[in-house]
């Protein structure tokens, strides 16, 4: 499994991850979910190998790919309540 955040518009993957969760950091601070699915996917439609060694993917690409990943695909997102 491999997680990733970013600020940015897109993220790089080292290898082919059985899954792969991309979050998206917010300028408020907030999170969005861009991928929460099957690694093999975001994996086959990343870009060509770079000189740092990963394979690049723009998080609009992502959020389209996981348009198609099933529900019970994904990691199920658990929220926290309240504070103290």
């Amino acid at each position: 499994m491999q997680i990733k955040a970013t600020q940015g518009n897109g993220v790089g993957i080292r290898a082919e991850p059985e899954h792969l969760l991309v979050l998206k950091i917010l300028r408020d601070g907030t999170v969005h979910e861009a991928y929460n699915g099957p690694g093999g996917v975001a994996w086959s439609a990343a870009g060509k190998m770079q000189k740092n060694g990963q394979r690049p993917i723009s998080l609009s690409k992502l959020k389209k790919l996981m348009e198609n990943v099933k529900t019970s695909k994904r990691i199920p997102i658990k929220k926290e309540l309240g504070g103290n």
